[in-house]
Order: structure tokens, then C-alpha cells, then sequence
């Protein structure tokens, strides 16, 4: 007989959690057909300029240098644009990690049952109805719960003590995700 209700017990990292924002992030490009976080980028590039104009300026008032032999300002003030692109858009990522054995880290126990997903952790209890799921994604490593469009649960597939729990929960989810 089937199996309608199961509990999991899992351990959220900061590897886990990453791979969740970067499922949301990717689903929200899916969806609007945008990058989700304009500002980010404008301001990575406003940054890169601010960095270009300056450094190409302090070389030039320091160098007296002439148009022929500009390349190796050229070549810096590149490397710098680049590296202040990279810094300034790695940061919002960076802090949207939480911390260990906080809300999101750390071991937890989820069960779905007809009713929906309960969560347990040591400083939280939620409850998910499955018309609140809006997808499910599964990888190699995990499954991504997704909840409306920017939030999610993440479950590592190595918390299963086998590989038909794995598909058990698999088919739990899946079944009444989709007939929600």
C-alpha cells in the first residue's frame, strides 16, 4: 500500500541554502523574462565606471602619460572595472546567508501528509497548505519546495535512509503539489 504521509529528518548547510536562492533567483528570471535584481547590476556597473574614470585619472596625473602609451592604464583600469563588478554583485548573495543553527540552518523535520508540509526546527514550527507550493525542482543533491515566487524549502536527498524513501517522498510531494 501506498504510502500518504511521511517525516524526514534533515540537516540544512549553508551549501544547501545557497543552491536554494539560486533555484528562486533562476525561477524568477524564468518568469518575468528579467534579471530580479536590476539595482545589483546597475550599481555594479555605476561602481566599475567610478572605479575606471578614477584610477584612470590618478595614472594620468601621476604618469603624465600620452595617448600612445596608454594600454597598460588601459589593462588596469579593466582589471579593476572587473573586480569591482565581481565584488559588488557576489554582496547581496553573501548577505542573504543566514546563520547556523538559526531559522533555516541546521537539523530539521518536515513531514507531508495530505494536508500539506509541516516544518519542525529548534526555533521555528510552520505549516504549508499545497495550494502554497507553487513548484517543486529537483536535483541530483536536492529538492527545492518552492513557495510562491521568492521563498522555498530545501530537503538534501542524502537525508533519505534509502532510495525508495527517497521516491516515496518524492511521489507524496509531486502528487498532491500538482493537484493542488
Amino acid at each position: 500500500m501506498r504510502q500518504t504521509a511521511m517525516r524526514v529528518s534533515i540537516d540544512v548547510d549553508q551549501d544547501d541554502y545557497t543552491a536554494l536562492l539560486e533555484v528562486i533567483v533562476a525561477r524568477g528570471r524564468d518568469l518575468s523574462g528579467q534579471d530580479p535584481y536590476p539595482v545589483v547590476r546597475t550599481l555594479a556597473i555605476l561602481a566599475g565606471s567610478a572605479c575606471v574614470m578614477l584610477v584612470y585619472r590618478w595614472m594620468y596625473s601621476h604618469f603624465e602619460l600620452s595617448l600612445s602609451n596608454n594600454w597598460p592604464v588601459l589593462a588596469l583600469t579593466v582589471a579593476t572595472c572587473l573586480a569591482s563588478f565581481v565584488v559588488v554583485s557576489k554582496t547581496p548573495q553573501a548577505n542573504l546567508l543566514p546563520t547556523e543553527r538559526g531559522l533555516f540552518l541546521g537539523p530539521h523535520s518536515i513531514q507531508v501528509d495530505g494536508e500539506g508540509i509541516k516544518l519542525s526546527a529548534a526555533l521555528a514550527r510552520c505549516e504549508y497548505e499545497w495550494a502554497a507550493i507553487s513548484g517543486v525542482v529537483e536535483s541530483k543533491e536536492r529538492y527545492f519546495i518552492l513557495i510562491d515566487r521568492c521563498g522555498g524549502l530545501v530537503v538534501p536527498r542524502n537525508s533519505f535512509a534509502s532510495q525508495s524513501d527517497d521516491l516515496e517522498f518524492s511521489e507524496i510531494v509531486r502528487q498532491n503539489v500538482f493537484s493542488a
